[in-house]
């Protein structure tokens, strides 16, 4: 304090005013409340800095922009290790998708983490490389003249192209604002309706780096880190550019991806609002709830379709594949409006021997293929044959997604028209039946749709973009199992009130579940007992 008094009183001697809060308080253009921004990860690094020009030096700038620099890769290392925490879990969630009681859908998997490894991705990439030209600024020889050194060592410090890149690729983190509060919404009633869930969301442990210490976070404050870094990648960016002098190579790019990073900001209200709604007449809005791969029967034989929940109708569709250098496409396969729709479901008949048979040769070939594909990864040819080993491992459980599924969901409108689904698990079609039942018990008004332009915007409104195919994400090195599993039932204990209760054998084999045998209805009891089926599981596991 009495250093500032001098310096009052050294300007006052020369007659230069004191002048106070001369500082200019630039407001950026947020995407949330005021509110949201406090626990940035980045807040502690962001230096309030005037968008006018400083009167300093080009050395003491660029002192500055050093600083700068090093707290924004001391924040995106914090940052990767909460993505990384919130990625832990998604591995073991995804396996349990395919057994018959999932902890979550894949659906539901895929809208918890839509995004999440692309932007992991996308910050490990931007943080090496930030880290790296860092580390070799430091190390660079020093001269005998330390001020023109460091002048010289911060002109040649180059890092625009970095950010440059990096906000090129801004727009990974529109998806995720979009699917935020999808995302959250099935965490929420995952944790009350699971335990299983509920103890993994509300500990996840996140690891403070070299202190060893560790950090208890919930799976939604997670969830809500991508969202807050990206409020504030805008001021770290105006910080960096205002520490940067006007004759620095690096300004143009940085002031070039500060202006990408504003334009983003400010558009990304609209489209999160407006991404999954599709306007009609009268000044309504249709939105999509949800949307997935399901198995038609409705022309007789099974056939693989996306199917789109709106708010007020069914949209089932074909997806026509992208080939090189083009678009997918949706074509139109049939509506249905939800105001009336009846519901009804059923286990179809039991296969057919050579149906059976056939399944069962399909995922013996996926076996020896998986095989195949290990020890392609060891060749000098690997690359090659392994891309078509996972084509014709794609095209194999594309075949046993479309022809393995027993349960029938069956939709039929008071216009008369019906449709049959088929869904490889019970669990699978109860979760659509919810959704869709809980749409038809509100008031609809259903507005009729313009077929062209609904399926036209399936591209843009999607959330699921490929059929969920498990065969090919189990890391090569992880070993398949294969034998011989016998099988034998007696009794089961531990019911609270007398019962009479069977026991179902299924075989679970990338999410498709084969029933292979069951037993008779037990008489009313607390303990039942069988001793009926002995089974010789020939499959590969």
């Amino acid at each position: 304090m009495d250093i500032y008094r001098e310096a009052v009183d050294y300007l006052k001697s020369h007659h230069v005013p004191d002048v106070k809060g001369a500082e200019s308080d630039v407001l950026e253009e947020d995407v949330f409340p005021e509110e949201a921004c406090l626990l940035s990860p980045l807040q502690a690094e962001s230096i309030d800095l005037p968008d006018t020009p400083t009167s300093c030096k080009p050395e003491e700038m660029l002192e500055r922009r050093l600083v700068v620099l090093k707290g924004i890769v001391d924040s995106e290392e914090v940052y990767l290790r909460e993505l990384e925490t919130l990625l832990m879990p998604m591995k073991a969630l995804r396996a349990s998708a395919g057994t018959s009681q999932p902890v979550l859908t894949s659906q539901e998997v895929q809208t918890v983490f839509y995004q999440v490894p692309e932007l992991r991705d996308l910050h490990q990439s931007f943080y090496s490389s930030l880290k790296a030209r860092l580390s070799d600024h430091d190390q660079a020889d020093p001269s005998p003249d330390g001020k023109a050194e460091l002048s010289h060592k911060g002109f040649e410090l180059l890092v625009g192209d970095l950010f440059l890149k990096m906000v090129n690729h801004i727009g990974l983190y529109g998806g995720f604002i979009e699917n935020y509060e999808k995302a959250v919404e099935v965490v929420r009633k995952c944790t009350q309706s699971d335990p299983r869930f509920r103890t993994l969301a509300e500990s996840m442990m996140f690891n403070n780096g070299t202190d060893k210490s560790r950090t208890k976070y919930t799976f939604e404050a997670l969830l809500y880190k991508p969202l807050d870094r990206v409020t504030k990648t805008t001021l770290v960016l105006r910080d960096l550019l205002n520490t940067t002098p006007s004759d620095h190579r690096d300004y143009t790019a940085l002031q070039e991806a500060l202006r990408l990073s504003r334009s983003f900001l400010s558009g990304v209200n609209e489209s999160s609002q407006c991404k999954r709604e599709v306007k009609l007449r009268h000044g309504m809005r249709r939105q999509l709830m949800r949307d997935g791969f399901v198995v038609d029967l409705s022309e007789g034989e099974p056939s693989l379709r996306h199917l789109f929940l709106y708010t007020d109708l069914l949209l089932c569709t074909r997806l026509k594949q992208a080939t090189r250098g083009k678009q997918d496409q949706y074509k139109f396969c049939w509506y249905l409006p939800l105001a009336g729709l009846k519901l009804r479901w059923a286990a179809d008949q039991e296969r057919l021997s050579d149906t059976q048979l056939r399944l069962h040769n399909i995922r013996t070939k996926m076996y020896l293929l998986r095989q195949q594909l290990q020890q392609q990864a060891k060749g000098s040819k690997g690359i090659f044959l392994a891309a078509r080993s996972k084509k014709k491992l794609e095209q194999m459980e594309l075949t046993l997604f479309t022809h393995s599924p027993l349960y029938r969901l069956e939709l039929h409108s008071p216009s008369g028209k019906s449709h049959c689904l088929l869904f490889s698990s019970l669990y699978e079609l109860e979760d659509w039946r919810e959704a869709i039942h809980k749409l038809t018990t509100e008031n609809i008004e259903t507005v009729p749709p313009d077929l062209l332009t609904l399926t036209s915007a399936c591209l843009k409104l999607r959330m699921t973009q490929h059929p969920p195919l498990h065969s090919t994400s189990t890391a090569e090195a992880e070993e398949s199992l294969c034998g011989t599993l016998s099988v034998a039932i007696h009794s089961a204990c531990g019911l609270q009130q007398p019962t009479s209760v069977y026991v179902c054998v299924e075989l679970d084999g990338y999410e498709c579940h084969d029933k292979q045998a069951q037993t008779h209805s037990s008489i009313h009891s607390l303990s039942p007992h069988w001793d009926q089926v002995r089974l010789k599981l020939l499959h590969i596991l």
